[in-house]
């Protein structure tokens, strides 16, 4: 499987992940598919067609070829009967992470670029419990935790939507990363959610990128 950024770390074996860099020219695209970038700009062309293309090698690992990828109304993807998945990007890589449902009911994945991470951003994101954690490091580690709590956000949001359709706002998740091991505890407002939530991710840094990644465990 080809999986340069190492995305495979971030979950168990159960789970199949691809990356890829960023292709200076459109892959291909079924019909179905164009449609949903059809009045895209360029750069989106690229990011959408090479995440549907990590996304397609992934379901090949899982018995599934040359499958179709439309975007729904929601603008996720509609994966295969019996198949969770996650797809992300940032300006250079794309990955996908796919699974059988029967594994796991969710998955999340998020890349982000450190160094584009703005304090502006940073505010709307942090909660006061996060803002206290942070406060105390440098200003370098203080973006890439800054970094790291935005992914970690965003991975949340994904898995917990594919499970439950539901749209989670910054300020209701709450991402405690651990000083031991690339982990981190997720906290969600409990008025946000009809059930208690309990969820964990896993992260990595390198090469000024942060890759978050979640799965919600199987009923």
């Amino acid at each position: 499987m080809i999986d340069p950024l190492g995305i495979q770390q971030l979950f168990p074996k159960t789970v199949v992940c691809t990356s890829l860099k960023i292709c200076d020219q459109t892959m291909y695209l079924f019909p179905q598919e164009e449609i949903g970038v059809r009045h895209a700009v360029e750069q989106r062309r690229f990011e959408f067609a090479t995440g549907r293309v990590c996304a397609r090698m992934a379901l090949k690992e899982l018995g599934f070829d040359q499958t179709i990828l439309p975007q729904k109304l929601d603008g996720t993807p509609l994966w295969p009967e019996q198949i969770v998945g996650s797809i992300t990007h940032n300006h250079v890589w794309c990955a996908a992470a796919v699974a059988p449902s029967r594994v796991t009911r969710g998955i999340g994945i998020d890349l982000e670029t450190i160094e584009r991470m703005s304090p502006c951003v940073a505010r709307k994101i942090i909660t006061d419990e996060e803002a206290s954690l942070i406060k105390n490091v440098s200003i370098r580690d203080k973006q890439t935790m800054l970094c790291l709590i935005f992914s970690a956000k965003e991975s949340v949001y994904k898995c917990l939507y594919s499970v439950y359709g539901k749209h989670i706002g910054f300020q209701d998740i709450v991402i405690m990363p651990l000083h031991t091991g690339a982990t981190f505890n997720i906290k969600i407002k409990k008025e946000c959610m009809e059930h208690d939530v309990l969820l964990s991710g896993t992260y990595i840094i390198r090469d000024g990128i942060v890759a978050t990644g979640i799965v919600f465990p199987p009923i």
